[in-house]
């Protein structure tokens, strides 16, 4: 997934108690709201707050885990800069836990006079509303807005999944979705198995450019990644949002 990254602190981190962390993911949803936007936390916590479960780690609480958000919204509010102000000020609200916006995703959902759709460059396939409703998830004490467990699950294996490092985690996913039984069916989510068919084909130059994008975050060292990132995200620019 795309992201749009705030540098972490190098600071000694802040430990948090659980509601501490839980009081700052409700800043945060304040905030967005209060710019007239639909948050939703996705990602690895997004996943444990649709099963209203916290993490078995202490990551969270010492800054060492994402909170990862989507913005459902106008298209007038799609341009990158205003994700960029907007992480930026969110950031202030979420601090010391470490706070993203996963943009390519925000942007390939699309709802719009009564329709939803998905879309990933020049592709967009229509999905049943039900998909994107808001679900209310629980985690660290509160209760935060994110989506069904298998639109979760079906956002971050189209737009991740062909990441190694998630995958173990879509898997393990996958079996405690099985388990439950107030989820959307599958049915539903064919169009997102027909969006990553038509990906392979007409952009199989994207898929090996996520495999040298998961190879370069497992074997670069962090802090050469860090001063070759800005380079790295005006060729990321100039490949998928001509």
């Amino acid at each position: 997934m795309e992201r749009l990254l705030g540098k972490r602190s190098e600071a000694t981190p802040v430990r948090l108690s659980e509601e501490g962390v839980g009081l700052r993911l409700l800043s945060v949803v304040d905030f967005y709201r209060s710019h007239g936007l639909d948050p939703r936390l996705i990602g690895s916590t997004g996943r444990y707050a649709a099963l209203r479960q916290n993490p078995p780690d202490t990551r969270t609480q010492e800054g060492g885990r994402d909170f990862d958000f989507v913005l459902l919204t106008a298209r007038t509010h799609r341009r990158e800069r205003g994700f960029r102000d907007l992480l930026t000020e969110a950031k202030t609200h979420s601090s010391p836990i470490h706070l993203d916006l996963l943009q390519q995703v925000s942007q390939g959902i699309i709802l719009e006079r009564g329709h939803s759709y998905i879309r990933y460059r020049d592709i967009s396939l229509e999905v049943d509303q039900r998909v994107f409703e808001s679900r209310t998830g629980h985690i660290f004490g509160v209760d935060v807005p994110t989506f069904d467990p298998n639109t979760l699950y079906h956002l971050q294996a189209l737009f991740a999944g062909s990441r190694r490092e998630d995958i173990p985690k879509l898997v393990e996913f996958r079996q405690q979705l099985m388990k439950l039984e107030e989820i959307l069916p599958e049915n539903l989510f064919s169009p997102f198995h027909e969006m990553a068919a038509l990906r392979r084909t007409h952009y199989p130059n994207d898929l090996l450019f996520n495999e040298f994008t998961a190879f370069y975050r497992a074997h670069i060292p962090k802090d050469f990644r860090r001063r070759v990132n800005p380079v790295a995200k005006k060729i990321k620019q100039a490949i998928f949002e001509r």
